[in-house]
């Protein structure tokens, strides 16, 4: 059996996560119209192959990221939605960095500062420095973010240990679970990754099958589906799990940086005027646009195509 098909893409990293943008080879066939959460919603339903072909081996991989461009339904330049190796997220914010500049070094959208993206999870707006036809850096202002619950979970560590950890489940476009990893004794490094990949899938199975989280501006249900090890020091360490395959993120990832500020400010550790560095394989950081208890955060990084 043969068949052809035919998709334009992009390929960039941002603090070194891929992000494949698909440009051309989806149309409203796969798409349906509406929001660009119901076309997200009807492709996942309908053409989820182009996802698996697309992210999965032998074009992608077992961490591969991707964005498809749409039509965009809100007062928006474009629509975007997020795909991966394991599914779908709502938001992204390495993804948003990585679409900004792909759009802008290609000249279709206008380089001035500000680039709208209209997301599964909302509208986001992207602000790229320029430099020579070239997008130096990113400054991306969030959808707003939330505190949302504490939980409780029994995490197995092995040698038949179980281990009860505090979860703090914070929304910032992904509900997101943030997990101290002082609770553990792994440290936060490379050579620990695949413990805390383990780790971060346990707490990602549980989360999906024991707890509803439902958005309480218009209602809808979503899983948790990021999961943010940290531990706190000059320049916060951490290891981000995320999707049904639980892969790991190889930057400090947006969405999760938006959350750890946002959860911070809640606690009361942290101010409108201060900027959080993060570290993971690479460098980001994040500061309060507006603080109230329900606004948006930012997060600036580069990518590269």
């Amino acid at each position: 059996m043969h068949s052809e098909v035919s998709f334009e893409t992009i390929d960039t990293h941002t603090a070194g996560e891929p992000t494949r943008i698909v440009l051309e080879g989806i149309d409203e066939s796969m798409t349906g119209s509406g929001s660009v959460r119901e076309m997200r919603d009807e492709f996942a339903a309908e053409s989820d192959w182009v996802r698996r072909l697309l992210m999965q081996e032998p074009r992608g991989h077992a961490n591969m990221f991707g964005a498809v461009i749409v039509d965009a339904e809100a007062d928006a330049d474009v629509g975007a939605f997020f795909m991966d190796s394991g599914g779908y997220q709502d938001m992204c914010g390495h993804g948003v960095i990585g679409i900004t500049t792909a759009l802008v070094e290609e000249g279709m959208v206008d380089a001035s500062d500000e680039v709208t993206i209209e997301t599964p999870s909302g509208v986001v707006t992207a602000h790229p420095t320029v430099e020579d036809g070239r997008v130096e850096s990113v400054t991306m202002r969030n959808v707003p973010s939330f505190v949302f619950t504490e939980v409780e979970l029994d995490v197995d560590v092995g040698a038949g240990r179980t281990r009860t950890v505090d979860v703090d489940v914070v929304y910032s476009g992904n509900f997101t679970a943030l997990v101290d990893a002082s609770q553990f004794d792994a440290p936060i490094g490379e050579e620990d990754a695949d413990v805390y990949r383990e780790y971060g899938r346990q707490i990602w199975e549980t989360l999906d099958a024991e707890y509803e989280f439902v958005h309480p501006f218009h209602g809808e249900s979503y899983p948790a589906s990021v999961i943010e090890f940290y531990e706190t020091g000059a320049v916060d360490q951490n290891v981000v799990v995320f999707g049904a395959g639980a892969q790991i993120d190889r930057s400090p990832c947006g969405s999760g940086t938006c959350a750890k500020a946002t959860y911070l400010y809640d606690r009361g550790t942290w101010h409108s005027a201060s900027r959080i560095p993060t570290r993971a394989s690479s460098r980001r950081a994040s500061r309060l646009e507006s603080p109230t208890p329900t606004r948006a955060t930012s997060t600036s990084s580069r990518s590269r195509r």
